[in-house]
């Protein structure tokens, strides 16, 4: 069974058991006092805490954090005070946890740079229907591939020079468990929807691992075959291979900047493959 993700829920975490899940939270007084039940029958592959009218500095932090036993995604607005992000340093440091930023607020790719040199996983959370400025991305993705300087993971960029083959192309959704190959979004009456489309699947207690994955794998194809048919600006774009089209609609010259993006990584790429001197990536 694929990965299950869903809003909390007693009544989902009370009903199924055995099976892998990521949890999502609005709220960080429910997550602390719910994280725990979620662990008890199933395996929580992460927790994602959305706060998009949080900074970061206005979190309070503590031990009680320490106890969390799974990955932890942490989405705020953006960093805010940074004087009480250095109090809390160490801390944040021991914590199994990614921080993302939103993507439609510019200071937040400075601040991406900020979490990364101080030795914190980040990432850019890219919001449906937000437009996404070509120049930062692109200086983003060159200080994450390019900067000499020992700094920590960046999403997506580390999950595109982690996988990038000559083989495949890569869907960067997969870090935004929207990848049915791999996450199944399920809600309360217990129907199953793709993590990709949104579209409703069945119902959890009829679900048929072999017949979806006929249907996802065709679907997938179509989709594919539909920017060489359709002739778009995808089918002839170089970058394709690292972002399969889903960065279209989000970006003005989409097609110049993950090129840039995906010059990067090669450059890292090929540095990594042909040398013993790696860059300290935390």
């Amino acid at each position: 069974m694929k990965t299950l993700v869903f809003d909390y829920s007693s009544t989902i975490i009370d009903k199924i058991s055995g099976l892998h899940v990521v949890v999502r939270f609005t709220d960080v007084a429910s997550f602390m006092q719910n994280y725990l039940s979620c662990q008890q029958h199933n395996h929580v592959d992460a927790f994602v805490l959305d706060l998009p009218l949080s900074s970061l500095s206005q979190i309070e932090f503590n031990d009680a954090w320490c106890e969390i036993q799974s990955p932890l995604e942490l989405i705020v607005y953006n960093l805010g005070d940074l004087s009480s992000i250095f109090h809390q340093l160490e801390l944040l440091k021991q914590l199994e946890m990614r921080i993302y930023l939103y993507s439609n607020f510019k200071d937040n790719y400075y601040g991406l740079k900020i979490l990364s040199s101080l030795g914190i996983d980040s990432g850019l959370y890219i919001q449906t229907g937000k437009s996404i400025d070509d120049e930062l991305l692109a200086d983003l993705a060159s200080f994450y591939y390019l900067s000499p300087v020992p700094h920590a993971k960046i999403e997506p960029f580390d999950y595109i020079s982690t996988r990038l083959t000559e083989e495949k192309n890569l869907s960067f959704n997969h870090v935004y468990y929207k990848d049915d190959s791999c996450y199944l979004l399920i809600d309360e009456e217990f129907k199953l929807y793709s993590s990709e489309t949104g579209e409703y699947l069945c119902m959890l207690s009829e679900f048929d691992e072999e017949k979806e994955f006929d249907v996802r794998v065709s679907q997938k194809m179509d989709n594919y075959y539909s920017h060489f048919l359709n002739l778009d600006k995808c089918c002839k774009c170089k970058a394709f291979r690292i972002c399969s089209g889903m960065m279209s609609k989000y970006l003005s010259c989409c097609e110049d900047t993950m090129f840039s993006c995906l010059e990067d990584c090669l450059a890292f790429y090929n540095k990594q493959n042909n040398s013993n001197n790696y860059l300290c990536r935390h």
